[in-house]
């Protein structure tokens, strides 16, 4: 077992001088590392300094001193509520031991005698506990809050909004328009909606229109029949039938070509198709929610988007927010991400200071949502030896950008670039120096850090794409685990 595997034990003892080598030698050979200290008063002290730690070994008598093992217990469960205790005393009372077991202690030892191999045992238990505990409790929070609205964070005007209007058409199985930037939470609109509906049982299957090559997008839609095309070597279901029963989500629908935005137009009216190649109609039960970031209707009026099937789609329009114009979630956000990845990194992150909070709320997130949480997980990895609270120095992209707030227009006009991109019409070289941090980071979200992914979508070589990447220190790691 190698020093970071070791679990850290702090054992809190009045007696240390006379226990903390015995102790220590031990249990050094069953791969655990000992701190030692005689205060009982300074175990939260340690707790909050050294986020490593991983049990407390504590005494239950403190001679000459304020409080006993006891109330340091109460005050490292109530502080420290996953941090596991064992008590190691000489009061050998099965009525103590009660007590603090009662009080939140994982087990209890006597002085003497004492079985090392026991303790060492109950030791390792203790730490697997504590970490289930807190990957439970992380679930358990996410289940309930995916039960209704899966993991849509915030409690602003606009959010609350977002809410009432996912409330009352999930209720329904009336076509959703989802509009909005990149990032700002429209799969999870989507997912809130179906898991809210009486479909919830049933399939939700999402098809991201902009990923899908364009030769292959008609076989995933409506499947196709053995033989239709060279290497379709078996009959296959397309994602309207698997998602039949259920819903079917299609993000950026808006990059769909007008080919197949007809057949889209016969399936909302008629819940009907054939699978590519075959001459059986096959009828569907299908709920449909679409999303875009593009402008639906001014594509409509360049006639690059169908009319008809716009006015199919926009039956009840939503349009989620970007995360500059309810900032004040921001706080609410963060709280739900230091969880998330305490969960996720096996952390203990307690919360985060309010420099580094003024920092995240003075930045425009043009990312949105999304961005937030890549940025939030990159400081947890650089926290990662520095203790339990998030500060600016976790930051350094946010202190070292000028800060500079985008106008509505000039958000519109980077979807617009960014939108063009991804239909081919476009390339990084044709976007103005200004925007292009701003397209870079929307694709790189997309393609989930994947440098040589995003520069074949931007249209550039890979070494010319790494290259802006310098230019605008932006770091393709820091979007490896976009959703």
């Amino acid at each position: 077992m190698t020093a970071k595997q070791k679990i850290k034990i702090l054992f809190v003892d009045d007696e240390l001088e006379r226990w903390e080598t015995l102790i220590a030698s031990k249990l050094s050979s069953k791969g655990m590392l000992v701190l030692g200290e005689s205060k009982g008063t300074k175990t939260l002290s340690w707790l909050e300094r050294d986020p490593s730690i991983d049990i407390v070994l504590l005494d239950l008598t403190f001679e000459n001193q304020p409080k006993d093992g006891k109330d340091i217990l109460e005050e490292i469960k109530r502080r420290f509520p996953n941090m596991p205790v064992i008590i190691f005393t000489g009061d050998d009372r099965i009525s103590s031991a009660v007590e603090c077991v009662k009080r939140g202690a994982f087990d209890y030892f006597t002085k003497v005698p004492l079985d090392f191999e026991k303790l060492a045992i109950a030791i390792k238990n203790a730490v697997e506990d504590a970490k289930k505990s807190r990957i439970n409790e992380y679930l358990r929070a996410e289940l309930e809050e995916k039960t209704q609205f899966d993991v849509i964070v915030g409690k602003s005007p606009a959010i609350q909004a977002i809410f009432e209007q996912i409330r009352n058409v999930a209720r329904t199985d009336t076509t959703v328009l989802i509009m909005g930037e990149s990032g700002t939470g429209k799969e999870l609109a989507a997912k809130a909606i179906h898991a809210n509906s009486n479909r919830r049982e049933k399939p939700l299957v999402v098809v991201n229109c902009c990923a899908i090559p364009r030769e292959l997008m008609e076989s995933e839609l409506f499947g196709h029949e053995r033989g239709a095309f060279t290497n379709a070597i078996r009959q296959r279901k397309g994602k309207f039938e698997l998602a039949n029963g259920g819903t079917i989500f299609l993000d950026e629908v808006g990059d769909l070509e007008m080919s197949l935005q007809v057949k889209l137009l016969r399936v909302l009216q008629e819940r009907c198709f054939e699978r590519v190649g075959g001459n059986e109609t096959i009828q569907v039960d299908v709920r449909i929610i679409a999303a875009t970031n593009r402008n639906l209707f001014q594509s409509v009026k360049e006639h690059e988007f169908r009319e008809d099937l716009y006015y199919r789609l926009n039956v009840f329009p939503i349009m989620m927010p970007p995360l500059r114009t309810h900032k004040e979630d921001i706080p609410l956000l963060v709280e739900h991400c230091i969880r998330k990845f305490n969960a996720k990194l096996n952390r203990k992150v307690e919360e985060i200071d309010e420099e580094a909070l003024q920092l995240l709320t003075e930045y425009d997130w043009p990312g949105n949502v999304r961005e937030l949480e890549n940025v939030i997980e990159r400081a947890f990895v650089l926290s990662w030896e520095s203790g339990r609270v998030l500060n600016p120095f976790h930051f350094p992209a946010l202190r070292a950008i000028p800060q500079k707030k985008l106008s509505i227009t000039e958000t519109a006009l980077i979807q617009d670039f960014y939108s063009q991109i991804c239909a081919g019409k476009k390339t990084l070289n044709d976007v103005p120096r200004e925007y292009q941090p701003e397209i870079i980071k929307i694709v790189l979200e997309k393609e989930k850090g994947y440098a040589r992914s995003a520069a074949k979508v931007l249209g550039v070589t890979y070494g010319a794409f790494r290259r802006k990447l310098s230019d605008w220190d932006i770091s393709s790691l820091d979007f490896r685990n976009s959703k």
